[in-house]
């Protein structure tokens, strides 16, 4: 409650983050992305406004995490939150160069995949295995496509926000079950375990992938 009540007061400056975030945090169960958290060194790969960031930073003690995204305005966002709350175990990033020599337990990449096309993301997934130890997983979520109401209202959602330039990527591209578990094979990832995660109102393909 303390955490909502802090993301409320500071986005309440700029209506648009204040809806977003908002509804972010009142419909995602960040409690279960949580249990898979592995290790105390996490990559947040394309962050965004950094909620997921800022959620582990708060419930997982000696954590240190790196929130990394191409758009400065939410690493900006971000970075105002971080510093005017005192957290000082996020540190933002806009370049992977700059932490080129890091390597993380866990990478989280949360509605990242799905903006980009099939080539786009094979090779971010084969950038991420420079940042991964032996022992380390990449948590995914992502559009998954199927018949559902769910998946279409999903879609319709992602649309609208990719038209009013509120996501970035060139494209929004749900997938098949079969479909994502190729491209990460293809990538060189295996299905280390698939999440039972159930966002409301989003149609999310949930996995954890390993080397």
């Amino acid at each position: 409650m303390k955490l909502y009540f802090e993301l409320l007061c500071f986005s309440l400056k700029n209506l648009n983050i204040f809806i977003f975030l908002n509804l972010r945090f009142l419909i995602i169960p960040f409690k279960k992305y949580l249990k898979e958290v592995h290790g105390k060194n996490i990559l947040d790969f394309g962050c965004g406004h950094g909620l997921f960031s800022i959620y582990l930073s708060r419930y997982i003690k000696g954590i240190l995490i790196h929130s990394y995204d191409i758009d400065n305005q939410r690493i900006k966002v971000l970075n105002s939150f971080v510093n005017n709350n005192f957290i000082n175990n996020i540190k933002t990033v806009n370049d992977l160069i700059l932490i080129k020599d890091y390597k993380f337990d866990t990478v989280l990449v949360v509605g990242v995949l799905s903006l980009l096309d099939d080539n786009e993301v094979i090779k971010i997934m084969n950038d991420l295995k420079f940042f991964l130890n032996k022992d380390s997983k990449i948590i995914i979520s992502e559009i998954l496509k199927n018949n559902s109401l769910t998946f279409k209202f999903h879609i319709f959602r992602e649309k609208i926000l990719k038209k009013i330039n509120f996501t970035k990527g060139t494209t929004i591209k749900p997938r098949t079950k079969e479909d994502w578990h190729e491209l990460f094979e293809l990538s060189g990832f295996k299905i280390h375990k698939t999440l039972n995660i159930n966002i409301f109102l989003h149609s999310t393909i949930d996995l954890s992938l390993k080397q």
